[in-house]
């Protein structure tokens, strides 16, 4: 089986079938894999940032909360966001705040295929909340922040007593 760190070079390319077969491979290599992922969550190149956070959230486990938490403050968009889906997958709600605030930007994300991160991050929060507000990808940028405040008035309301499954 391949070393974490050759899967991660390979993904370098940015080649969306790499990508994709990379975080498979990843994510893959079960608990083997925790402590070298976690390392690649601070690594210099935001392409092996984002393949630790995904991979980390598809191996459930949830020794990675921490490194995760702390990604929820990476400069690359990429990363924050799927820190914050990992962190709901695992049962973590801090990065729903995240995501939220995501809901009208029109940055591209890594990945395969690329998406905008309202998209990404509207889609997450429906996944993981069961809520829906009405969220378009095609909106002007208004509308979509109409939607975010929509969101964050139901997180208000809720992130108290709101839990997640732990096992999305």
């Amino acid at each position: 089986m391949r070393p974490v760190d050759e899967i991660l070079e390979e993904m370098e390319s940015g080649r969306p079938d790499i990508l994709a077969e990379g975080v498979v491979a990843l994510s893959a290599k079960g608990s083997d894999a925790l402590e070298s992922l976690i390392g690649a969550l601070r690594d210099q190149n935001p392409l092996r940032r984002w393949a630790a956070a995904v991979a980390l959230g598809n191996l459930g486990n949830r020794e990675a909360v921490s490194a995760l938490q702390t990604a929820l403050e990476d400069e690359h968009p990429s990363v924050r966001l799927h820190a914050a889906y990992s962190l709901a997958k695992l049962g973590v709600p801090d990065g729903i705040p995240a995501l939220i605030r995501a809901i009208d930007s029109e940055e591209v994300l890594i990945g395969h295929p690329p998406e905008l991160a309202g998209d990404f991050a509207n889609q997450a929060l429906e996944t993981l909340t069961g809520q829906t507000f009405g969220y378009d990808s095609s909106a002007p940028q208004a509308a979509k922040r109409r939607i975010a405040s929509r969101w964050e008035e139901w997180w208000r309301e809720n992130q108290g007593t709101f839990r997640l499954g732990g096992g999305q």
